[in-house]
């Protein structure tokens, strides 16, 4: 029953998660579609040739009806196909592609760094509980903006440490640059240390906790099989949650401290008018925020099969 449970509430999140990417789609399209003056002569500027403009809004698709580019862009996007750029006639796929592959190893550094620093800040408080005020100050940055962290680090890094801010190649220990990584980590690391905080309260309160002290456990022993252990799908599904959290963060943080990601390409397309590298940057990153939330609203369940209904 719980199995049956369980695969109902996936298929109702792939049905949920497929109406979100339509919708996507949709807006990707209005958005384009309701840019003031000709995207065509937007993109080549005022003083190219009108043979041009007409050229290129043939090769854009504009000189057909709404409904058949709409169609059309559709199944362009469900092929990961999105055109050549109008700058430099680059394929716009392999680019964005390569983009985010550097924007998500910056995430899953930043991801893998928040989940050493919450789970060692509440590995400290166990051992000494009278440490608990550090969860009260780990709490603090939930109210900053991970951007605004990023400001306020940029700012102080370019004073103290110019030669680490500068760095934006990567280490045999870190995959990508260390700094950018430890700023987006700030936001998820505050979410997970209160979150895993509050859930290691409430367990120490159950009877599993107080049957395993009066055994003799030892507190290493207690905080691995009595608070880890029980935990671990709170951790992954939190783990997934905010990895969409960080890679929103970095395309902001990427433009900060100058790293070519998503968020640099996304914001040189804007700048240069290029739409079809615009729109692919856009689709994609509807894609990646809709199969997080997917991961994260289908794996709590499948960990934990009592939260299903």
């Amino acid at each position: 029953m719980k199995a049956k449970a369980v695969r109902n509430m996936m298929l109702r999140h792939a049905a949920y998660s497929a109406s979100l990417l339509l919708g996507a789609l949709l807006l990707a399209q209005f958005l384009f579609e309701s840019v003031p003056g000709d995207p065509a002569r937007r993109a080549l500027g005022p003083y190219a040739s009108q043979e041009s403009v007409i050229r290129l809004r043939h090769e854009m698709g504009l000189d057909r009806p709404l409904v058949e580019r709409l169609a059309a862009n559709i199944r362009s996007a469900l092929r990961f196909d999105f055109g050549h750029s109008i700058i430099d006639g680059r394929a716009v796929a392999p680019e964005i592609g390569e983009k985010f592959t550097r924007t998500f190893t910056l995430g899953f550094q930043a991801v893998t760094i928040a989940v050493a620093i919450s789970l060692l800040l509440l590995a400290v408080i166990h051992f000494q509980p009278r440490a608990a005020f550090l969860l009260q100050l780990a709490g603090a940055p939930v109210i900053l903006p991970s951007f605004l962290s990023a400001v306020l680090v940029a700012i102080g890094a370019a004073l103290w440490l110019p030669a680490m801010f500068g760095s934006s190649g990567s280490s045999r220990v870190f995959p990508a640059p260390l700094l950018p990584s430890l700023v987006a980590a700030i936001y998820p690391a505050s979410v997970l240390a209160t979150s895993l905080g509050a859930r290691w309260s409430a367990l120490r309160s159950a009877p599993h906790y107080r049957s395993a002290r009066a055994f003799g456990l030892s507190r290493i022993q207690l905080l691995f099989r009595a608070l880890l252990a029980p935990s671990a799908p709170t951790v992954l599904a939190l783990i997934v949650s905010q990895l969409s959290v960080v890679v929103f963060a970095l395309l902001v943080i990427e433009i900060i401290f100058s790293l070519p990601g998503a968020g640099t390409l996304m914001l040189a397309s804007i700048q240069a008018n290029d739409y079809p590298m615009l729109q692919g940057v856009l689709i994609i990153n509807a894609f990646v925020f809709i199969t997080l939330h997917f991961l994260s609203e289908s794996l709590y369940p499948i960990l934990d099969p009592r939260v299903a209904k």
